[in-house]
C-alpha cells in the first residue's frame, strides 16, 4: 500500500467509511490509528501531533494509521508543515488525507499523494485498478489471452504487492455491490459479476498467502473472475 493517499470525490461520511477501510485492511489496531478532524481548520498544531506520532512505534499493530478529514479544512500553513512528512514518509506510518477534489488542497500536497478518486457517479471506474478493468475486458476473449495477462501481472508485481492489489480491489467492489453503485450501460457489469469477482479475489488472495505460486493464483483469478456466476469448481482455499 502506498504510505501516502488521498481520497477524493464521493461525500465526506464516504471518504471517512474508504480511509477507515484501508487501515482494517492492513490489518492496524484501533490504538494505532489517530484521526486528526476540525470543526473550521485543522492548523499546525494539529500537524505537529501527527509529526510527533509518527516518530513513534506501532503499538499493536505492522503500522500507525492517520486519518486527516476532512482534509480541505487545512490551512495552508499546516498543508506546508506537512510537505516533510509526505515526502519522506516513515515506513511505518500510512497517512490518508480526505477532500472533495485535489483542487481543495495545494498542489504540492497532492503530487505527493496517490490519489485515489471515490466518484460514486460516472467516473466509479477510475478508482479501480487497471487490472481490474483488464479482467472484465477479457470476459469474452481467448483463454490465451486472458493467461497472458496473468503473466503480465505476475512479472511486474511481487507477491506482497499482488495481495495489497487485492485487498484494493475487494474493498472496491464490496463497497460497489453493497452501496448498489451502477456503472455506465455500456460496461454490462452486473451485481452477478460483482459477487464474482469477490469470491475470485478472495480465493486468489487466499492461494497467495498460502504460497501458492503467484502465476497460478494469477490465471485463476483472470480464468474464472470473468464468469457471470462462480464457477463449481471452485478450489476449496478459505480466504484469510
Amino acid at each position: 500500500m502506498h504510505q501516502s493517499i488521498l481520497l477524493t470525490d464521493g461525500n465526506r461520511e464516504d471518504r471517512l467509511a474508504y480511509a477507515q477501510e484501508l487501515l482494517r485492511k492492513k490489518n492496524i489496531h484501533r490504538e494505532d490509528i489517530t484521526q486528526i478532524s476540525g470543526d473550521m481548520t485543522i492548523g499546525i498544531e494539529e500537524i505537529r501531533k501527527i509529526i510527533h506520532l509518527s516518530a513513534l512505534l506501532p503499538l499493536r499493530s505492522a503500522y500507525r494509521g492517520t486519518i486527516v478529514h476532512p482534509g480541505e479544512l487545512l490551512t495552508v500553513e499546516s498543508q506546508n508543515a506537512l510537505l516533510k512528512t509526505l515526502e519522506e514518509p516513515p515506513s511505518r506510518l500510512i497517512l490518508i488525507l480526505t477532500a472533495p477534489s485535489v483542487e481543495h488542497v495545494l498542489p504540492t500536497i497532492a503530487s505527493r499523494c496517490t490519489v485515489v478518486n471515490l466518484s460514486s457517479q460516472s467516473e466509479e471506474t477510475n478508482i479501480l485498478s487497471p487490472v481490474y478493468e483488464k479482467v472484465f475486458s477479457l470476459k469474452s476473449a481467448p483463454i490465451g489471452d486472458k493467461l497472458q495477462l496473468a503473466f503480465a501481472m505476475e512479472q511486474v508485481k511481487e507477491r506482497k504487492k499482488i495481495i495489497e492489489e487485492l485487498d484494493l480491489l475487494i474493498a472496491q467492489t464490496r463497497r460497489l455491490l453493497l452501496k448498489e453503485y451502477q456503472l455506465p450501460k455500456q460496461s454490462n457489469i452486473s451485481a452477478a459479476e460483482y459477487a464474482s469477482l469477490i469470491d475470485s479475489l478472495l480465493l486468489c488472495r487466499a492461494a497467495l498467502k498460502a504460497n501458492v505460486g503467484p502465476r497460478l493464483a494469477l490465471e485463476y483469478l483472470v480464468l474464472h473472475a470473468t464468469l457471470s456466476q462462480a464457477s463449481e469448481f471452485t478450489p476449496k482455499i478459505s480466504p484469510s
